[in-house]
């Protein structure tokens, strides 16, 4: 799920959840879901692990935000990518 899609199918509730389990603000998650920044990859990561604690109990309503879909360079996460490997180093 996007972010976009999911700022738009939670309730304020469950938003302000999410931004306070990351660290950040609810403004800041709708530049996120627009397109208009990029998350750091700590934050796509805490994001994504909040958003899967928020879905479990939605009933399906809701779905997880993956990481990669946050961040400028999503290769940064595959394990089997070179590149993830040279940022590592």
């Amino acid at each position: 799920m996007k972010l976009d899609d999911f700022n738009r199918a939670c309730t304020k509730r469950e938003r302000a959840w999410v931004a306070d389990a990351c660290g950040t603000t609810e403004g800041y998650l709708y530049q996120l879901g627009g397109g208009h920044r990029k998350a750091s990859p700590a934050l796509a990561i805490r994001i994504e692990a909040a958003t899967r604690m928020i879905a479990r109990g939605t009933c399906g309503r809701l779905g997880v935000v993956p990481r990669a879909s946050l961040v400028k360079e999503p290769r940064i996460f595959d394990p089997h990518a070179t590149f993830a490997l040279e940022l590592a180093l």
